[in-house]
């Protein structure tokens, strides 16, 4: 899923990151560092093997902000190793598993999923836990130009978040067709692309009761949605 607002760190970029965190925090000629150990279960409390979990953290530029991600192994357990000393937030996800990434403020349901954490020097923070939860579901189906039929491949999904407009999030669906969106919640849908009109479930520029989605945990909402041209 190809979420706008977020960051994503490749594992081939780990080492560099770690070098830019150990240029970030260098005092004079060392770099102070500490680990965080900790869990990741589900709302049940049972692990959940690999999990994405990241920390992330500024020194003294605010704007900018350095990220570190490992796995979870298989019994839920990770190891963030070369932490910078001082605070760090801690969160962790697993799209296939409907797990979406809390680091957007649109999927944070449950503010156990993210722990802020003081990394101490030279020494681990041990006990952390992280809980997933409630999965969410999918929006599946496809967008197509109203008049030829032609897909739209790149048409943009915009969740708002009924009870609250200001959080939203823009993306688009992944090459299965579908969608992660929050379950539990109920979020409005405006599907837009260059040179169509928008379309929003519900019509009415979704403002009608009819316009808002609230998904099950782990269901699904199948959209065929034609766009009309401008």
């Amino acid at each position: 899923m190809n979420l706008k607002p977020c960051i994503r760190v490749m594992p081939v970029l780990l080492a560099a990151l770690l070098v830019q965190a150990q240029q970030a925090t260098r005092g004079s000629d060392h770099a102070v560092f500490g680990a965080i150990d900790g869990t990741v279960v589900d709302l049940e409390g049972r692990p959940i093997g690999d999990a994405r979990v990241y920390a992330t953290w500024s020194h003294n530029d605010p704007d900018s902000r350095i990220r570190v991600e490992v796995l979870t192994d298989r019994s839920g357990q990770f190891h963030l190793p070369s932490v910078p000393a001082g605070t760090a937030t801690i969160h962790a996800y697993k799209i296939q598993d409907g797990y979406a990434d809390t680091s957007i403020p649109f999927f944070l349901t449950n503010p156990k999923s993210i722990r802020v954490v003081t990394a101490a020097a030279d020494m681990t923070t041990s006990g952390v836990e992280l809980q997933l939860g409630p999965k969410g579901g999918r929006l599946t189906g496809s967008v197509v130009d109203a008049k030829t039929g032609q897909p739209l491949p790149a048409a943009t999904f915009k969740l708002i978040r009924a009870p609250d407009p200001g959080i939203w999030v823009a993306t688009g669906l992944d090459e299965t067709g579908r969608l992660l969106a929050p379950s539990t919640i109920g979020f409005r849908l405006e599907v837009f692309a260059d040179h169509y009109r928008s379309w929003w479930f519900g019509g009415d520029q979704g403002e009608s009761p009819q316009g808002i989605i609230k998904l099950n945990p782990g269901g699904e909402l199948s959209l065929d949605i034609k766009l009309e041209p401008r």
